[in-house]
């Protein structure tokens, strides 16, 4: 299990960093922003309270 759980790491970083290269060739800063909050949103860090945050006022 922690095998293939090291194995999704290296996939996601290699996500992360090709959508920077990429986006740095190409100059569409907005892609790669937008695909790492998209990733950021759909796979949230396991020890952070999601709820506490969005909770939070922001004023």
């Amino acid at each position: 299990m922690m095998k293939n759980h090291s194995r999704w790491c290296s996939v996601v970083f290699s996500l992360f960093l090709w959508s920077f290269i990429i986006g740095d060739l190409l100059n569409h800063r907005y892609y790669y922003i937008s695909l790492h909050a998209y990733i950021f949103y759909a796979l949230p860090p396991r020890d952070v309270d999601v709820k506490n945050l969005s909770s939070k006022p922001y004023n």
